[in-house]
């Protein structure tokens, strides 16, 4: 509901809406068949009811909890920026200050850290866990894991709801399969769209019927482009010629829906150009 109004929420427990309530079915019908060694969910109502659509008996945990925005809790951003301006001006100018008075974002990333680690030491190898908890927590968790810096200040920080991120652990360390995977909400209806934002890309794999992503302005076939650069060059000169197609792609159709069509490595090396 806070979501809808587009207001901030934090440690609120504002209930889901009956699209909440939909997406969070569908979400548990795509898991249904899934074999989690440890289900963890966060304590705020919001993500526990998601949690109990998977059907999985689960850990309810307030250390998954989303970042505490104290005061700030039910408001809009209108309405913040007229009440605490100079909270407001401080974070804009990169200052780490406690939001609202809740947490810092020091703060929330070494709890969100302690969290992760907690968990991994309870994996075993072959262990799989299902963790439920929020988009500012996923955003902190993978830039943690990953290397990534401060998700706040990018796009890593737009979680869509009910959306599926799956990591994995080895001594070498932590590797991103999959981010935000919301393909399960499409029978609701076309890819989820971002208002604050003019321009989107969506990675997805083949194998899916193309009806179901809705319908594209115009498609751009880069495989053969990118097959006469040959596999040495796979890499910084794939990523170069994906990210030139994409930004042509975006000036000619602005606000429109595009495809564009590439090979499985050179969207790999394109996404860890844009990563890190």
């Amino acid at each position: 509901v806070s979501n809808l109004a587009r207001r901030w929420e934090g440690h609120g427990d504002s209930p889901l809406t009956q699209l909440g309530k939909r997406q969070a079915s569908l979400l548990g019908q795509r898991l249904r068949r899934g074999r989690f060694t440890h289900v963890l969910t966060s304590d705020l109502k919001r993500a526990a009811e998601t949690a109990r659509a998977t059907g999985f008996p689960c850990e309810t945990h307030a250390a998954l909890r989303e970042i505490d925005v104290g005061r700030w809790g039910g408001l809009t951003r209108e309405e913040l920026a007229a009440r605490y301006p100079e909270e407001v001006e401080a974070i804009a100018n990169g200052q780490d200050i406690p939001r609202g008075g809740g947490e810092s974002f020091a703060a929330f990333s070494a709890r969100v850290g302690s969290a992760i680690g907690a968990l991994r030491a309870r994996l075993a190898p072959g262990d799989h866990a299902l963790v439920v908890c929020h988009g500012a927590f996923i955003a902190t968790a993978l830039a943690g894991v990953l290397g990534l810096g401060n998700p706040l200040r990018w796009a890593l920080a737009h979680v869509s709801n009910t959306s599926l991120t799956g990591i994995s652990f080895t001594s070498a360390g932590a590797r991103l399969h999959v981010f935000n995977d919301t393909l399960h909400l499409f029978p609701l209806g076309e890819w989820p769209r971002y208002p604050d934002t003019s321009g989107m890309v969506g990675l997805v794999c083949d194998g899916l019927e193309g009806d179901c992503f809705g319908a594209f302005t115009a498609r751009y076939d880069a495989i053969e482009h990118l097959s006469a650069l040959g596999a040495s060059a796979l890499g910084e000169a794939h990523a170069a010629l994906l990210t030139a197609r994409l930004g042509e792609l975006h000036q000619r159709y602005p606000a429109h829906r595009v495809a564009l069509a590439a090979q499985a490595g050179s969207i790999q090396a394109w996404a860890e150009r844009m990563l890190w």
